[in-house]
């Protein structure tokens, strides 16, 4: 939407309109030959998560025809935002102000189409994934997440952004320093793909619970018809910001047991207790040890009350 008047004009746009789960956007504001720099306030986006931004810049044009001399300036602030949620999102009217001027945008559309959703999802070149290996684990029970790039064209860079993980105990399994490649089938189509991160994840309250996703800035070699054959570099790159989809998991509470209490050490456990011999003299001191493997958090595991007999 172009406003336009004496002094000058504003226009607010974005640069997709139809976009994918986890896929981002620019929403951007140039003004041009206004005498101060616009006073942008953006409304309450709900549907939309702020990566980035305002990223301001301006510049200055002059030109001398027959003589004259005529200067023209725009300044544009951008900001990138990704969907929290798909279907037909609106962006609200955009209050701008510069000098004694005011005016509001027009809402703008966005339709963002699930990811996995064959009949409205159209092929991304590029994209993250995030997966859990069980989607309703009992609380303290080991969840593996596992971050996948997915991606068809060439990447440059890649720099992620965990999430919070509320409600969870983390810990990092596997995070390698450079992407290893892999020829991989996605929803009919290919794509090379790299695991990006997996982590153990604990939930330490049972319930609905979250996943935020996990925000990611790539470099893509951009293609070009031409390019200098001299160069030691190729091709520039365009950096992208993207996300990976919502995953909610229904933690299960731990079940009941008829005697003693419900014990927090959730997983697959072996215990074996021992001494370290069994020929000893009167007084002489033996060690008494015990032994737990196996797989889940054993931050959780608590051996410090312990009953002996009354003998010892």
């Amino acid at each position: 939407m172009t406003l336009i008047w004496a002094e000058g004009a504003v226009n607010v746009t974005v640069d997709r309109s139809r976009i994918n789960e986890g896929d981002s956007i620019t929403l951007t504001v140039t003004a041009k030959n206004v005498k101060s720099d616009p006073d942008v306030q953006l409304p309450n986006l709900q549907d939309f998560k702020i990566v980035s931004g305002p990223n301001q810049s301006s510049s200055t044009n002059v030109q001398f025809v027959n003589g004259k001399m005529t200067k023209s300036s725009t300044t544009t602030l951008a900001w990138t935002l990704i969907p929290i949620n798909t279907g037909k999102l609106t962006i609200p009217a955009v209050a701008i102000k510069t000098g004694k001027q005011s005016f509001t945008s027009s809402p703008i559309s966005i339709t963002v189409s699930k990811r996995g959703d064959l009949q409205t999802e159209f092929v991304s070149q590029f994209f993250i994934e995030a997966e859990v290996d069980n989607k309703t684990p009992y609380r303290g029970e080991q969840v593996i997440l596992t971050y996948t790039l997915y991606t068809k064209v060439d990447v440059t860079s890649f720099d992620d952004e965990l999430p919070k993980f509320k409600g969870f105990w983390t810990e990092e399994l596997f995070a390698p320093k450079n992407l290893q490649l892999r020829e991989s089938q996605k929803n009919g189509n290919r794509f090379y793909a790299a695991t990006i991160k997996k982590i153990a994840l604990f939930p330490t309250q049972s319930g609905g619970i979250i996943i935020d996703p996990m925000t990611a800035v790539i470099g893509i070699r951009e293609k070009q018809q031409r390019w200098n054959d001299f160069s030691l570099f190729g091709p520039p790159s365009k950096k992208y910001t993207i996300s990976t989809n919502n995953l909610e998991l229904k933690v299960q509470p731990l079940p009941d047991r008829e005697i003693g209490k419900v014990s927090a050490v959730v997983g697959n456990w072996n215990i074996r207790s021992g001494i370290s011999t069994t020929n000893v003299k009167q007084d002489e001191a033996v060690t008494f040890q015990i032994l737990i493997n196996g797989i889940g958090n054993i931050e959780t595991v608590d051996i410090s009350n312990i009953s002996f007999p009354n003998e010892l």
